[in-house]
């Protein structure tokens, strides 16, 4: 696949362009609970996936991960848990890496699908306020979505196969880990197609051939819980059709009303303004830190180099939130 066909599965806008400035804290919360959900599905799927490929126990004192490996286990049943008990009873590397990413996606899907179901109720109130169509705006809210965490996929795939090494002397492969060679088994039954192999299952490829494996694999993610969120948009228009049309007014900022019914500002958002302020400061910190450090180890590169470099590096440790390089870069000197 080319980059340019690679583009239709990534965004190239933000998520705000089309919402009201009112609407943005609400819809920063979902994206936030899909955010949590996924990094817990992802984590938790991970431990597991790479304990059951090397044959060794999962490290969970506190069994955290046992408990939220119920929790998804759950979220599936009855047949997304019976698939992930027969795939793992074939005990193949290459099915237990299906029954993971199953359960993976699994449980993202349902998270997506929920997420689409509040913000369709958000575009039916404010259905008047919106410059396109109360479905078309939740449905590309919700791919946005999707499609932001996209990165995540090729991380999850090398974490649960093999451990990186950390090299203090190779910054680049450290934050891109770009030497990282695929095992044979992402592509052999029934994870893939070709033909389960056991003699080749661990076999290594070349790096180029493992990116181009991790890229389809990251656009299968969102294939998946794209077209997922296509057929629920459809239903939901189905429904819509079938129903009467109800007036409703535009809702308003919310505000509490003081002394001599002046209106003030709800606290609760002010809190919420004071927190977000504060995280801004931590992530400018860190994005001072980490220049100052890449431009000592790798003096004379451009702003641009360093603030993909920083970029990646964000990528690379799971933080909740992530920012595009050139939003770095405007930020990393202040």
């Amino acid at each position: 696949m080319s980059n340019e066909q690679r583009r239709l599965y990534e965004n190239n806008e933000p998520w705000e362009k089309n919402v009201p400035a009112d609407l943005i804290p609400a819809i920063e919360r979902l994206r936030e609970t899909y955010e949590d959900a996924l990094w817990g599905f992802g984590q938790t799927t991970e431990k597991f996936c790479y304990a059951h490929l090397h044959n060794i126990q999962v490290d969970d004192t506190r069994k955290e991960y046992i408990d939220f490996l119920k929790h998804m286990r759950a979220r599936v049943r009855p047949g997304g848990d019976q698939r992930l008990q027969r795939l793992l009873k074939l005990g193949t590397p290459s099915a237990i890496l299906k029954a993971f990413w199953d359960l993976y996606l699994d449980c993202l899907t349902v998270e997506a699908l929920w997420v689409l179901q509040e913000l369709i109720k958000i575009g039916h109130a404010n259905r008047e306020r919106l410059s396109i169509g109360q479905l078309e705006w939740a449905e590309a809210q919700a791919q946005h979505l999707v499609r932001d965490h996209r990165y995540r996929i090729p991380i999850w795939v090398r974490n649960v196969c093999d451990r990186q090494v950390d090299d203090p002397e190779d910054t680049e492969e450290m934050v891109h880990w770009r030497k990282w060679q695929a095992p044979e088994f992402l592509v052999m039954e029934p994870f893939r197609y070709a033909p389960y192999d056991p003699s080749r299952a661990w076999e290594r490829k070349d790096s180029e051939t493992s990116l181009r494996w991790l890229n389809v694999l990251a656009d299968d993610y969102v294939l998946h819980i794209e077209s997922k969120i296509k057929k629920a948009v459809g239903e939901a228009a189905l429904e819509m059709a079938t129903q009467p049309s109800v007036v409703q007014q535009s809702p308003h900022i919310p505000a509490h009303s003081g002394q001599n019914g002046v209106k003030t500002p709800n606290r609760r958002f002010s809190a919420k303004r004071e927190v977000r302020i504060s995280e801004t400061q931590e992530r400018y910190k860190r994005w001072r830190k980490a220049y100052r450090e890449l431009k000592k180890r790798s003096p004379g590169k451009s702003d641009v180099w360093y603030a993909k470099r920083i970029e990646e590096m964000d990528k690379g440790k799971n933080y909740r939130k992530h920012y595009s390089w050139d939003t770095i870069r405007k930020n990393m000197k202040k």
